[in-house]
């Protein structure tokens, strides 16, 4: 079964977002999310869509540019929600 991924890149403030994700990451684990269903990648736009588009993940959550969540959207055939 394909896990889905939490991603959070944005070039303006990536630290805070990231920082933010992992907290909400760790707190889903606490109330007892299985580890093994989420992970959070992390890191520069073409970085991060080569290795989805490899995963082929069952569903994204996506924070960052409006550029690269367009092309996550037609890369991922629609798998992808962005915030």
């Amino acid at each position: 079964m394909r896990r889905g991924v939490l991603t959070a890149t944005a070039a303006c403030c990536v630290h805070r977002v990231s920082i933010v994700a992992e907290q909400l990451l760790r707190l889903l684990h606490h109330c007892g999310a299985p580890t093994t269903d989420i992970d959070m990648v992390h890191g520069d736009g073409r970085v991060v869509n080569g290795i989805l588009t490899a995963a082929d993940p069952r569903s994204t959550l996506f924070t960052g540019s409006q550029a690269i969540a367009e092309r996550l959207v037609v890369d991922l055939r629609g798998k992808v929600r962005v915030r």
